[in-house]
């Protein structure tokens, strides 16, 4: 799956509703679900947090029969994606979500790129 949306939080309610009904059949119904769910919500908010201008937040969703693969890319200013790459990937506790991260995903990670940064969680569930 693959979405596009506005830095802007209130998307966070339509990111949700499009990706539950997206979630393996075998996540619908669980706890799993709502813990995919809060995890993208917080890469989501982090993206958003580090967005330098008007573009969009894209986030790109797959899985196999057992992992949720979650990633999450923003436009940011060279400093700002690499500050919040390293952050992110030290488990920086004054990073909003981290903890929340760290106790929900499997593995965690952040990348700093050309003007961009990205956020990976995936999350391994019951088949």
């Amino acid at each position: 799956m693959h979405l596009e949306i506005e830095a802007d939080l209130t998307e966070l309610t339509r990111v949700r509703a499009v990706v539950r009904p997206w979630l393996p059949p075998v996540m619908a119904t669980s706890a799993a679900a709502d813990d995919a769910l809060l995890v993208l919500s917080e890469l989501v908010a982090l993206a958003i947090d580090a967005t330098d201008g008007p573009l969009p937040i894209e986030i790109r969703l797959r899985h196999t029969h057992s992992i949720l693969v979650l990633e999450v890319d923003a436009h940011a200013a060279p400093a700002t994606a690499e500050d919040l790459a390293g952050r992110f990937n030290r488990g920086d506790e004054k990073l909003g979500g981290i903890q929340v991260i760290g106790l929900l995903a499997d593995r965690a990670h952040a990348g700093a790129g050309a003007r961009r940064v990205t956020f990976s969680c995936s999350i391994r569930f019951a088949s």
